[in-house]
């Protein structure tokens, strides 16, 4: 989760397509009975990874379904949709497991200092 004010700008860590999104819910909480009422994009990797970008705001979404997207093009606005305590994006990467489902894997980011894994409590800034 990557903490941040409502309406900040979301870009494409990759290229791909849009293959799932939600941009219709205005509310959210710290309750599970929040989680269907998140607003998200889900885009399709040429690698068969998807990226989840999830608790957009009402109405942030500026992708549309089945479009294509390349890295770093903008895709939306933060919120606090669906189950969460205060506005964030919940970014995940996730490939099919075999028999259905998704697993998460790890990810690292292009940062000014090079190629890492993020760190908790840290500040990057993007290349």
């Amino acid at each position: 989760d990557f903490n941040m004010p409502t309406g900040t700008e979301i870009y494409a860590a990759r290229g791909g397509t849009v293959v799932m999104m939600e941009e219709k819910h205005n509310q959210g909480g710290p309750s599970e009975e929040m989680m269907e009422y998140a607003n998200f994009i889900t885009i399709l990797h040429d690698d068969g990874t998807f990226a989840d970008y999830t608790h957009l705001k009402h109405r942030g979404v500026q992708v549309s379904l089945g479009q294509e997207v390349r890295m770093g093009q903008l895709i939306g606005y933060s919120g606090a949709t669906g189950y969460a305590t205060g506005p964030h994006l919940h970014f995940v990467v996730k490939k099919t497991k075999r028999g259905g489902g998704f697993l998460s894997i790890p990810v690292k980011f292009t940062t000014k200092d090079g190629i890492m894994e993020l760190q908790e409590g840290q500040s990057y800034i993007g290349y």
